[in-house]
């Protein structure tokens, strides 16, 4: 739950906007042409993590604009939905990307809720919780 202790997280590499990010550096080095971060999340599993220019495929890609007044990635306001039901109360929360953090931090109102929806799922999947976390 978000209202825990702080966790250790694993970034590994800073993607963040603005002169220091990533590919505004490689960009300032002319290294790469365009100051551009693509994050392809599939479906089947497999994904892409793309700096610089990229020609995605012309079909089988949602764009999500993101919000231009934030510091970080972020579609802005998202709703939880758990086997296509809202959670309980419906809350909107602004929802961030982050490739490099290896946790979710949520509210224990909302943990507290989602996790027994998840674990009810699980035997209907090839996923497998993971004890102690």
């Amino acid at each position: 739950p978000a209202d825990s202790p702080p966790l250790p997280v694993d970034g590994i590499l800073g993607l963040g906007m603005g002169k220091a990010g990533f590919a505004a550096q490689l960009k300032g080095q002319k290294m790469i042409t365009g100051n551009v971060i693509g994050h392809c999340l599939s479906s089947k599993g497999k994904g892409v993590l793309y700096v610089g220019n990229f020609n995605p495929p012309s079909r089988g890609v949602t764009w999500v604009p993101m919000r231009e007044s934030s510091f970080y990635y972020s579609p802005g306001l998202a709703e939880l939905l758990i086997d296509n039901q809202p959670i309980r109360g419906n809350p909107t929360f602004e929802a961030v990307f982050d490739s490099g953090s290896t946790y979710t931090l949520v509210p224990s109102q909302i943990y507290n809720e989602i996790v027994p929806k998840v674990r009810g799922t699980l035997s209907e999947s090839s996923l497998a919780e993971v004890k102690g976390h």
